[in-house]
């Protein structure tokens, strides 16, 4: 909030749904600071609940009293899918999991969309790229599904995505965050909860509530 890059407002949204323990997918740019907002949702997850952060490389900094962290890189043999079901076996109360840059992404959609509560990353341009990036790795791990049949399973993971953007300002802010309703057409079901208005330099809620109020 000192540095502009969510409101008051963003700020209480955003405790709510983690508390309400909707799984996030934390969007954003080169440059956009989305490892380090999404490090500081986290913490919001209550002091008492366990947190598995399960990383490639470490890059999440995250403070929390009952965090563990599991790292894939240096590790012969292990790979990122491996460890995101060793640390589902953990009986974490939420699983936090780095930037998805491959067929990992699917094992990730698989774990969030069986009862575990958590967030994840992505680099994307945009919130609808996110979607499109997120398909496109999980189509990479060669399962026999077809498109219809992973943006079900996406939506039955991730209930909130969360836009990050470095401005020409050179300011760093969330500027959109949408709640997938699920599918439907075979196309997902997008509802706009919050929209940057480049007037005030502020995102705004559009005044829909989201589904778990």
């Amino acid at each position: 909030m000192e540095w502009g890059s969510v409101t008051q407002e963003t700020y209480e949204f955003l405790k709510r749904a983690v508390h309400a323990h909707v799984n996030i997918l934390m969007a954003g740019g080169a440059s956009a600071g989305k490892i380090t907002i999404a490090s500081r949702i986290a913490e919001l997850v209550p002091a008492e609940e366990r947190l598995v952060i399960v990383e490639d490389a470490h890059e999440l900094q995250i403070r929390h009293p009952r965090a563990v962290y599991l790292e894939a890189a240096g590790r012969p043999g292990v790979s990122l899918s491996n460890l995101i079901h060793a640390a589902a076996q953990m009986r974490p109360d939420r699983l936090i999991l780095g930037e998805l840059r491959g067929a990992e992404a699917m094992c990730a959609i698989e774990v969030l969309g069986s009862g575990y509560s958590g967030m994840t990353t992505i680099h994307a341009n945009s919130l609808d790229d996110a979607l499109t990036r997120l398909e496109a790795f999980c189509l990479t791990a060669n399962l026999g599904l077809g498109l219809l049949e992973i943006r079900n399973l996406i939506a039955s993971a991730i209930q909130l995505i969360c836009y990050q953007k470095y401005l020409a300002n050179e300011k760093r802010k969330i500027i959109e965050i949408a709640e997938i309703r699920g599918v439907e057409n075979g196309q997902f079901l997008l509802e706009r909860l919050f929209r940057y208005d480049s007037v005030s330099d502020k995102l705004q809620a559009t005044g829909i509530k989201p589904s778990w109020e």
